[in-house]
This record gives C-alpha cells, structure tokens and sequence, in this order.
C-alpha cells in the first residue's frame, strides 16, 4: 500500500479480511517501535476487528512514503441510564521523530464531530486508558469536563456508566470512584531521555498523572471519561484552531525576524 499524500483515511468497518490483514502488515512493524505487549493477532482484534458501530483510521506517511503512525477512532453503543448512548475509544501511535506538534487531535475532532452530528441528541462519552502522561495531557488540554481531573467530580449516574464501560471493554470494575487503573498490557517505548522529560515535568496535568498512574512503565492505564458534547466539541476545535493560529504567527514572526 503506498500514499501520494501525507495521509490516508478509512472506514474500517469497510474493510475486507484480507484488507485488513495487510493493514496489519503496513502498521503493526511501526506499532512494535512504539509500544510492547502486543502482536499481530491482537493488533488486529482491537484496532481492526473490534466490535465499534463506527470505526475511522488515518495512517500517516512521510516525504518518502513510509508509515510513520497511525490513528484510530471507534464509536461503541453502551446504554447510559437505559437509553442509548455511544463511546468513543481511540488508538494511536507516531514514530519519536514525527511527534513534534499534535498529530492526532485533528482527526480526532473532525471524526468525532462528524459521528456527533449524525446522532445530536444521543449522549456520547469518551472512554480510555491511558497509558502515557502525554496523551493526559492532550486530553486535559482539549476536554472541559474529564476524568479524573482535580476539579471534576463523577455523578451517580456517571460513576455506574463507567462501570459499564469497564465491564464492556473487560476490566474489573473498581471500588470507589476515585483516580483508577487498570492493566491494558500496551507499553509505551519510551526513550531514556523521553522518560526523563516527563519524570521532570512540571505541567499539572503530567503531575497528576504519574501520581495516579506510577506504573504506566509497566503497562497501567489510567480510566479516563469525559462527555462529548457539541458544546464541548466546538470548545475544543476552538482551542486546536487558536493553538494553529497562534503556531502560524510565531513563525511567521520569526521567519521575518531571519530575512
């Protein structure tokens, strides 16, 4: 498989058995240099065989046409208080050398929003285990309601559906609704410089994850939930389209300052 362009996009419920076992073949060599506790068959089952209503992947490439990453969105239907409901559940993985800036938060948002105006009235939530304080970050960063957050506290009714969403994705629901983890087996490779940085971070969001999730190292992921909704969703594409327009200038700045 081979990209004329940066990007490639697909409905990966669309997808054909041997389809989507050459996907596994482009994506899942890229996969191993970027997280262990893996392989192929089991790639296969949770990025392209899972059982999402709704299922988006982008596989990025550079210059030269090879993968460099990755990014999948699935959509599962959940009842919330006995009606309808959907989660969305993301997987997502760049090479160390094309991290630089925020790669995923655009497709992320143009999928979900897309998934959210077919269905306006139905509630949505974002579900995930995060297994690495750089993927709090971008959360906390974009999310106006998240959990665990200091500020943030779990209804009743939101503390039972996250229950459900453990028990839907085959994780023991926990005691009480404070900060949790759970063992996902994903491992970010990370280097020891990269362990570093992040150990001597300073950030909030990072502080409060390597407090609540000491162990990510070892393949802990922390149970994050946040609510979609279009309020929501249009504050964080607000906040993407600022972060670009503010990058823009900046260099544009520093462009002119080197002429």
């Amino acid at each position: 498989m081979h990209a004329s362009s940066p990007y490639l996009t697909l409905d990966v419920k669309t997808l054909t058995d041997e389809e989507a076992d050459r996907l596994v073949e482009l994506l899942f060599p890229v996969h191993q240099r970027i997280f262990d506790g893996t392989d192929p068959p089991l790639f296969k089952q949770q990025v392209l065989r899972n059982r999402a209503e709704h299922s988006r992947l982008q596989v990025r490439f550079n210059r030269l046409g090879q993968v460099i990453g990755y990014c999948a969105v699935h959509f599962f239907p959940i009842d919330y208080a006995d009606r309808p409901a959907s989660v969305m559940r993301a997987q997502a993985g760049f090479l160390p050398e094309y991290r630089r800036g925020n790669r995923t938060a655009p497709f992320m948002l143009r999928t979900l929003l897309a998934y959210r105006l077919r269905h306006p009235w139905r509630r949505m939530y974002f579900f995930a285990t995060l297994v690495h304080p750089s993927s709090y970050l971008v959360f906390d960063k974009y999310a106006r309601k998240l959990w665990p957050r200091p500020s943030h506290h779990l209804s009743s009714d939101g503390w039972h559906f996250l229950q459900r969403c453990l028990a839907h994705f085959g994780h023991p629901a926990p005691p009480e609704a404070a900060p949790q983890v759970v063992p996902v087996g994903w491992r970010t490779l990370d280097r020891e410089d990269d362990h570093a940085f992040w150990q001597a971070s300073d950030h909030p969001s990072v502080r409060f994850f390597l407090r609540h999730n000491p162990g990510y190292g070892d393949g802990q992921g922390l149970v994050t939930l946040a609510p979609v909704s279009l309020a929501n969703l249009f504050s964080a594409v607000g906040r993407l389209l600022g972060n670009r327009l503010r990058k823009r200038w900046r260099d544009g700045r520093i462009k002119t300052q080197c002429v």
